[in-house]
């Protein structure tokens, strides 16, 4: 396979500038380089501004491929916890039914009105509708130890 060489005002600045800063071993005056660089039909001005473009384009790409990754991983975290809060939500409604059903043995009213509340919850309620529920159904089941 040939090596192609693409060639660009770009690439040809840089080339040229390598070229120059090898080819002598003594330090030459700014006006000496100025003038090699001229003569090369370098314009050094427009090369630096070049150059400064190309990195300022640079480093905006990878600011937005980091703030692209950092999108993308916080994405992924708000999905697992809707997952998990999914899971754990319906898990806290199976409860609740449990417990529901268990108060429909005894006090079949209750239940219909605890049905409807579950109904109505929203996800943020679930605890402490099961918890009100625990607490009625363990209320009911001293009563019936306890006897009337």
């Amino acid at each position: 396979m040939k090596n192609q060489d693409k060639s660009t005002p770009a690439t040809n600045t840089v080339k040229a500038i390598h070229a120059f800063l090898r080819e002598g071993e003594e330090p030459m005056s700014n006006e000496q380089i100025k003038a090699a660089l001229t003569a090369d039909r370098v314009d050094p001005k427009k090369a630096v501004s070049e150059i400064k473009l190309k990195v300022k384009q640079a480093q905006n790409r990878q600011r937005l491929a980091d703030i692209r990754r950092g999108i993308e991983e916080k994405a992924s975290l708000v999905s697992e916890a809707g997952r998990k809060m999914g899971a754990a939500a319906s898990d806290l409604m199976s409860q609740i039914k449990t417990v529901i059903d268990r108060i429909a043995l005894t006090q079949p009213q209750t239940a219909k009105v605890y049905y409807r509340k579950l109904e109505d919850a929203k996800p943020e309620d679930l605890e402490s509708l099961l918890a009100d529920l625990t607490e009625l159904s363990e209320e009911e089941g001293s009563e019936d130890k306890n006897g009337p």
